[in-house]
């Protein structure tokens, strides 16, 4: 296993005359992403000279500051091979690897943490864009950036250089990404599909293996926004093809999600066929026929976005908690019809503790 950590910085709030935030010393941060990129995640010129840490690595752990880090340190993740013999391919700088956990550590600014929301919302006259966590103004929020966000922008507004770089490992069969400022799940989805457009190939040709084709064994995501669509994707084989073949079982062992947020699919009143987007929707899937080995779900503070339908909120956000924020009775009957199909499933977030799907049902009536 492989970690990089870099420490963690957060914004503060006393009074409305006193707002601050921690900082990075910005020259010795540089010095060292520029020594991890030409030393250690570096693809050979040479031919015959290899990076073998990179490609005999099996777990990796990055703890970075910023989305746009991910640039800086892989900036040659659509780096593409070719041969006499062989289509165009992308080259992987970790070919073996199995296990990425991604967390971004600088929690500064408008919505850096779940924990500003409460004062955001509070003090802009009870805002929604607080609580879906698209407060921007630093003004506003009452917290402000770091010298590094000053310099490189919001995490949101990098985050395709997160995303480009999930999508450059498809070797691997479990993936965590936990973010401050909330991102954007389907924007992963739409650098896979603009990737094989445009190189017009599938790494399952070649007899490699791909999660996007065969869909990951472990998932967790924290503080993320996503269609529902972009999430079974996640876990879904051969997505392009489950019209044809519904059957199609998942390999989706665990689960674990923590403050993610679905976002309204306007498609789905033009297309009748269309899933909708609906908590319900994921739960009806992860029933034992699709996803047999699903030993683990963890759920906590699952909600909507506003402009969504079946949209709830806490009130006292900094107080108020619960496992799942809806209107929907059928997001509830979904998950309690999981539970039945799948009594075994070890359940976190609805007890004080992990406990049975079979014991959440005697104990609580959902």
């Amino acid at each position: 296993m492989l970690t990089v950590s870099f420490p963690s910085a957060s914004s503060w709030w006393d009074t409305y005359e006193e707002h601050g935030a921690e900082c990075y010393d910005l020259s010795a941060l540089d010095s060292l992403l520029d020594t991890l990129r030409t030393d250690l995640f570096f693809f050979p010129v040479d031919v015959s000279v290899r990076n073998q840490i990179c490609e005999n690595l099996v777990d990796l752990r990055l703890e970075l500051p910023t989305t746009r880090t991910f640039g800086t340190l892989f900036p040659h993740v659509d780096t593409i091979t070719t041969t006499p013999r062989s289509a165009a391919r992308p080259r992987s700088l970790f070919p073996k690897l199995r296990s990425l956990f991604i967390t971004i550590t600088d929690a500064t600014g408008p919505a850096g943490s779940w924990e500003y929301a409460s004062y955001e919302y509070g003090y802009n006259d009870m805002d929604l864009s607080a609580v879906d966590g698209d407060m921007a103004d630093p003004y506003y929020s009452g917290f402000p950036p770091s010298n590094l966000q000053l310099r490189d922008g919001r995490n949101r507004d990098h985050q395709r250089d997160l995303w480009r770089f999930v999508a450059s490992c498809r070797s691997i069969n479990a993936l965590y990404v936990e973010a401050t400022q909330a991102l954007r799940l389907d924007e992963l989805w739409e650098v896979v599909d603009e990737e094989e457009q445009k190189r017009g190939f599938l790494r399952a040709e070649h007899g490699e293996h791909d999660w996007t084709r065969s869909g990951l064994a472990t998932l967790g995501l924290c503080r993320i926004d996503t269609s529902v669509q972009a999430l079974l994707r996640m876990i879904q084989p051969n997505y392009k093809a489950v019209q044809d073949d519904t059957k199609q079982i998942s390999p989706v062992r665990r689960i674990n999600l923590d403050r993610v947020k679905l976002v309204p699919d306007n498609t789905v009143s033009d297309n009748p066929g269309a899933e909708k987007c609906a908590w319900a929707t994921l739960y009806s899937f992860l029933h034992p026929e699709r996803c047999p080995a699903l030993d683990f779900l963890g759920i906590c503070y699952l909600s909507y976005f506003s402009t969504h339908p079946d949209f709830t909120y806490a009130h006292r956000l900094s107080e108020d908690w619960a496992s799942m924020w809806t209107t929907s009775d059928e997001d509830w009957d979904a998950l309690s019809g999981l539970f039945q199909a799948n009594p075994r499933l070890a359940v976190q977030g609805l007890a004080d503790r992990w406990c049975l799907a079979s014991e959440v049902l005697e104990v609580r009536d959902l």
